[in-house]
């Protein structure tokens, strides 16, 4: 709890219990240990309150509108800020995990969403992989592979069996599999109403654990076998298939 108290906090905007991250350079010591108390308790028990599975649904609007003229949005989910504190202690975990049982490791293909890595890196990987076939006279073939909704739709039971395959120790299994089950979604609709959805699919986009989570669920795809000369370099659902030769 001293770490998240200490990180740098962004005034993004609130969830559902309306704190936003900021709270916690105010939240006294003798509150923090309250809370720490409360993750042991829920990672033993394995459970994620449901309220902290309940986040509220924005649109943001993102290019030209589409051929029949309707508005493209990114769907953004905001949830509670001691929820989201949680998941980032079940992310620690899971990277450790992760980063020091190297049979179990994510793909080293894999640049989104991971520490030391970013789009940069992938981009340099592609020249890599190019231009020095290409300079020898060879020739590089490059194909885009775009998942429609991909954080939205990856199924949880898919999740579930990565972990599984992994490894994950079976605690972090449990409380990952109360985090996704009875997720609700609350939003306003054409006429301006709250409504509120039970969502059975996806990871939030927005959260701190649904990214990784979503590496480990694509992991095994950049792991399949390919012919000599095929390459492939992902961030995180945005991925490259290069072949040289």
């Amino acid at each position: 709890m001293e770490y998240i108290k200490k990180r740098p906090a962004r005034n993004a905007a609130p969830g559902p219990d309306n704190f936003k991250a900021t709270v916690w350079k105010k939240v006294p010591n003798v509150i923090l240990g309250h809370v720490a108390n409360l993750f042991t308790l829920c990672l033993r028990r394995g459970y994620f309150s449901e309220i902290w599975r309940r986040v509220i649904l924005v649109l943001i609007p993102k290019g030209p509108r589409g051929v029949s003229g309707e508005i493209k949005a990114r769907p953004i989910c905001l949830l509670d800020e001691l929820g989201k504190t949680f998941e980032r202690v079940i992310a620690q975990r899971i990277n450790f995990w992760l980063e020091n049982n190297e049979e179990h490791s994510l793909s080293e293909n894999q640049y989104g969403f991971r520490r030391a890595r970013s789009t940069v890196d992938a981009l340099l990987r592609v020249r890599e992989l190019t231009r020095e076939m290409v300079g020898r006279g060879g020739y590089a073939i490059a194909m885009g592979l775009d998942i429609s909704n991909a954080f939205n739709s990856v199924p949880w039971g898919t999740i579930l069996a990565a972990l599984e395959h992994k490894e994950i120790p079976v605690y972090l299994r449990a409380i990952v599999a109360s985090y996704l089950s009875r997720r609700s979604i609350v939003y306003r609709n054409m006429e301006g109403c709250t409504m509120e959805r039970e969502v059975r699919a996806g990871v939030p986009q927005g959260s701190v654990l649904g990214p990784l989570l979503w590496n480990i669920a694509f992991d095994s795809v950049l792991r399949l076998d390919a012919e000599e000369g095929c390459h492939t370099v992902c961030y995180a659902d945005d991925t490259s298939h290069c072949h040289v030769g």
